[in-house]
């Protein structure tokens, strides 16, 4: 669950030039890929993997509920603002390894945002770790927190912990991380947390420790301090 921001320009430079492709222009690419497009009112699904009506019908089922109570959630935190309606992607890959190779990240990152669009590893490898409802949600709060923010560059620490909460993923994480809880001095911290690619127990306490801060904002009722954030001010 990987918010593309400006310390990972560099990583995801071939998934946006891939995406942009895919997308809009090379044919190529679909084609090798096996890609298939359907849509819902507020996603457009590409998917290399082999879904039968009724998997693709709950994912489409899944996609709009996702909408539907992010955007609710948000709307509760930070107010009736104007998240822009237009249609999500979603890029779901037929196997692992193209998922990693194309965006750089190991194999056990379920997902990330390049731009506003959604890459997913295959629905067979979510569903079979239990986690593909939650990514799904992850993903479509970060979108909508990348909207909000104007395609500026929110806080990761916020982006991501922002996510945990609307997503309602964090008793997840803590029943899965191991290791002793890391010392942070301060936001910057978790940062460095989130953005670690080797070690996994550091990375989930990323998102714990950014978690635990934005629900202390929330819990204090300071909804328009995280707007600000968000939004660089704005």
């Amino acid at each position: 669950m990987i918010f593309a921001m400006k310390r990972r320009k560099q990583l995801f430079t071939a998934a946006l030039i891939f995406l942009g492709l895919l997308l809009f222009a090379n044919q190529g690419f679909s084609q090798e890929l096996k890609l298939r497009d359907s849509r819902t009112k507020h996603f457009t699904v590409h998917f290399a993997e082999a879904l039968t009506t009724t998997e693709l019908g709950a994912l489409k089922k899944d996609l709009e509920d996702a909408y539907s109570d992010i955007l609710r959630g948000l709307f509760e935190i930070v107010g009736g603002k104007d998240f822009n309606g237009r249609p999500i992607d979603i890029v779901i890959f037929g196997m692992t390894g193209d998922f990693t190779s194309l965006t750089g990240l190991p194999w056990w990152s379920a997902s990330c945002v390049v731009g506003d669009s959604i890459y997913l590893q295959p629905m067979r490898t979510l569903k079979s770790r239990g986690i593909l409802s939650e990514v799904i949600r992850h993903e479509v709060a970060l979108v909508f927190i990348k909207r909000l923010s104007g395609g500026g560059e929110p806080p990761v620490w916020l982006a991501e912990g922002l996510s945990v909460h609307l997503s309602g993923e964090i008793e997840r994480l803590r029943a899965r991380t191991r290791g002793e809880r890391p010392k942070v001095s301060g936001t910057g911290d978790i940062d460095s947390l989130l953005l670690d690619r080797v070690d996994i127990d550091k990375n989930r306490w990323g998102y714990i420790l950014a978690y635990e801060a934005v629900k202390e904002m929330i819990d204090k009722g300071e909804g328009g301090e995280i707007l600000r954030l968000l939004t660089g001010g704005r």
